[in-house]
């Protein structure tokens, strides 16, 4: 890349200049610039040119500007003339362009006039991405003033870049100080249009920023659905308009008492699918430990062995010996091997209330972290909730096993994928669950 000429560097700084002032007349600055708005609303739209020469940066483009002029044996002049020239010559081009500015300029008055009313909108928030960059101290901001030029610089390249915003440390005391803020190693970063923000995002994936790896870009509209989802609190600059959020001090309270707010349940129950499943349990028989129940043929008999009992192992005091019959010797059911029967599924279900919750969590612990069991009474089956959402990945292990089912410490666990009924009925008992525990912890 050849070296720009001295010509070059002096269109360049007119055209850095004219951008500055475009800027701050922007409606993507005036959203949050609430000193040019009241300055353009006492004007009517229109402020004097010497008004511009209060701001830093601009300051900081026309010394630079200056600085050229000195070098191309240009006359001297001060920078308040020479802002006004720029001011002029860009307008005249503005003007054969046949180009729509954001303001014009009034050679005679000195006034840069505003071409039309400013009005909020929301259109802002999709376009935006978050770029927050990893720091082992997040109070202590690595980045000055450059690395916005840098940020503009690197991010063209996927589009027309609006507006970057550095986040801040907005608290009651930095809010009314006179100190400088503190900012946030993130920043806000406003395109042109949704795909260009889209584009971005996809693109500057595992690229250097800033010299940095270490970051997360999304989507600002993922970010605050992401906190929310999170029951964390959302700061009004990444707000979407028209949406109301809880504020600082309902978060804390819903924190401590384990609630969420109703939008936020609806929510969980449509993408915390993933998270739950559904489960029987039993003990676990081995298979050369199993009896059958069905009579043993023998060829010195046609009477049927005697039933067994599969958990007390106590034979029947009732004879099972078969009602005679000249069409077939299988014996019929006698109504006290009936009673046997029930009695073992009864005795079934107290063996299911016997088995220790803490056993199906951990043979689940094997696949991902466990948040909560839940084990319906009297029942073999319940639920699970994964901290992460990898149910659906666990049902398929465990499918691909012996008979489907999962082996831990002698009981054998099947899953299976709960309805929605299900589902919400996990969900709800969690909340309680979560209530319960956050309330013990403030006794404790």
């Amino acid at each position: 890349m050849s070296t720009p000429t001295l010509t070059e560097k002096l269109q360049q700084a007119e055209n850095k200049i004219y951008a500055q002032v475009q800027h701050y007349l922007s409606d993507s600055n005036l959203r949050w610039d609430k000193y040019m708005r009241e300055k353009l609303v006492e004007t009517r739209g229109s402020l004097a040119a010497n008004f511009f020469m209060n701001f830093k940066k601009l300051a900081e483009l026309l010394k630079a500007y200056q600085t050229l002029q000195k070098d191309a044996d240009s006359p001297q002049q001060d920078i308040y003339p020479l802002f006004l020239s720029v001011l002029e010559k860009k307008q005249t081009e503005a003007d054969s362009a046949a180009t729509q500015a954001v303001f014009t300029f009034d050679k005679e008055k000195e006034l840069i006039v505003r071409t039309n009313e400013f009005k909020y909108n929301g259109e802002w928030f999709n376009k935006t991405i978050y770029l927050k960059f990893n720091s082992d101290d997040p109070k202590s901001s690595r980045f000055n003033a450059s690395c916005f030029d840098q940020l503009v610089e690197f991010f063209s390249e996927f589009g027309a870049v609006q507006l970057i915003r550095q986040r801040q440390f907005f608290t009651p005391s930095n809010r009314n100080s006179t100190k400088k803020p503190l900012f946030k190693d993130a920043f806000l970063i406003e395109f042109d249009t949704l795909e260009h923000a889209e584009a971005a995002v996809e693109g500057a994936q595992n690229k250097l920023i800033l010299g940095l790896n270490n970051y997360n870009l999304l989507l600002l509209s993922k970010h605050t659905e992401a906190r929310v989802n999170q029951n964390k609190f959302v700061p009004n600059d990444i707000r979407k308009p028209g949406v109301k959020y809880l504020s600082y001090p309902d978060v804390l309270k819903n924190k401590k008492s384990g609630k969420r707010d109703l939008s936020q349940l609806e929510k969980d129950q449509n993408t915390n699918s993933s998270f739950l499943l559904g489960y029987k349990a039993s003990f676990a028989i081995k298979a050369d430990s199993k009896e059958s129940t069905e009579p043993k043929e023998s060829t010195e008999s046609t009477e049927p062995t005697e039933p067994k009992d599969l958990l007390n192992q106590k034979k029947s005091t009732e004879s099972t010996e078969p009602k005679e019959s000249t069409e077939s010797t299988e014996p019929t059911e006698s109504t006290e091997s009936t009673k046997g029967t029930q009695d073992l599924n009864e005795n079934k279900v107290k063996l299911q209330d016997k088995i220790d919750y803490k056993i199906i969590k951990e043979a689940f612990r094997q696949f991902g972290p466990v948040v909560y069991i839940k084990r319906n009474f009297g029942s073999e089956s319940g639920a699970v909730v994964f901290k992460q959402g990898i149910a659906d990945e666990v049902l398929e292990k465990i499918n691909q096993m012996e008979n489907g089912s999962l082996v831990f410490d002698g009981i054998s666990i099947k899953p299976y994928k709960l309805s929605p009924q299900e589902e919400e009925e996990a969900n709800r008992d969690r909340r309680i669950f979560d209530a319960t525990r956050n309330s013990n912890k403030r006794f404790k």
